[in-house]
């Protein structure tokens, strides 16, 4: 008998599996499906912060066999106001996802959690480590004549 075979599709997730069974008069292939709620995003984590602006990125995890997309919640921690960003895409031609997450206040706390969603449920939330956004520069002029 064969070892079992490991099966992989890192960028798209969406595979075609067929369990081979034999017996002496016959060969038939039964369709697996490979199909639940997603896996949950993996290495989420800020890249790039300005005053007023955050930009995520993250891993995808298994899809589920099934279209996914991205919910971002966040909640600025100087306040207790929670947002959420909800249908992100899931770029399945590139290997990381980005997202950049408009509308910060300067110099608040943020927490960013980011949760995979498909037909079948949602994954486990991911959070990603407190985010200090930086203050804004003011700069006064004066003119004199």
């Amino acid at each position: 008998m064969d070892p079992p075979v490991a099966i992989t599709d890192p960028l798209n997730h969406f595979l075609s599996v067929c369990c081979i069974i034999l017996s002496i008069a016959s060969q038939h292939c039964k369709p697996i499906s490979l199909s639940g709620v997603p896996d949950a995003p993996d290495n989420v984590r800020s890249t790039y912060q300005t005053c007023v602006s955050v930009t995520l990125q993250w891993l995808r995890g298994f899809n589920g066999g099934s279209e996914q997309t991205f919910t971002i919640t966040y909640t600025d921690i100087d306040t207790s106001d929670e947002y959420t960003e909800s249908d992100i895409e899931d770029t399945r031609d590139a290997e990381m996802i980005w997202k950049v997450t408009n509308g910060i206040v300067p110099s608040h706390r943020y927490r960013f959690h980011v949760t995979a969603v498909n037909g079948y449920g949602h994954s486990d939330t991911v959070t990603a480590d407190d985010i200090y956004t930086p203050g804004m520069l003011i700069v006064n002029i004066a003119f004199s004549s």
